[in-house]
């Protein structure tokens, strides 16, 4: 499993760590196994997930609420998406974490690459730019 990246520098005490099983595939649903990790003492943990355009969430837009997690132990959970379209896209991780003195919100991202992702722009057009036969005489 990966680490997803947070974004900012806030703590909510959970680390999350994704994993494709598959190679993503226009119009084809592929898993992506999600593991919250608690790092300290927590009354409770939940996740929401959404993923950007060009991608679709079929299950899992959601965790169940946890209700004081172990910490150090992975809540295992299964995001279903289907890609709509070659591209670079993301899943968006909201995690909510309470603990006895605090309530934190901790967005992270997990990249998805559909089909061939997005080519370089101009890539299709990078032939030779001086003829292959010149003309004689020219």
């Amino acid at each position: 499993m990966v680490s997803a990246v947070g974004a900012g520098k806030s703590d909510a005490g959970v680390d999350l760590k994704f994993d494709l099983r598959g190679a993503p595939e226009v119009g084809e649903p592929v898993d992506i196994d999600v593991a919250l990790i608690p790092r300290n003492e927590l009354n409770q943990v939940y996740a929401t997930f959404q993923a950007t355009e060009g991608l679709e969430i079929t299950k899992g837009d959601k965790t169940a609420q946890i209700e004081h997690p172990q910490v150090g132990v992975a809540i295992t959970h299964t995001v279903t998406i289907i890609p709509r379209r070659d591209g670079v896209f993301y899943v968006s991780a909201v995690v909510l974490a309470d603990s006895a003195t605090e309530s934190i919100t901790r967005a992270f991202s997990i990249p998805v690459i559909a089909g061939t992702g997005i080519s370089a722009p101009g890539a299709a057009d990078a032939g030779p730019t001086h003829s292959a036969n010149p003309t004689p005489g020219h």
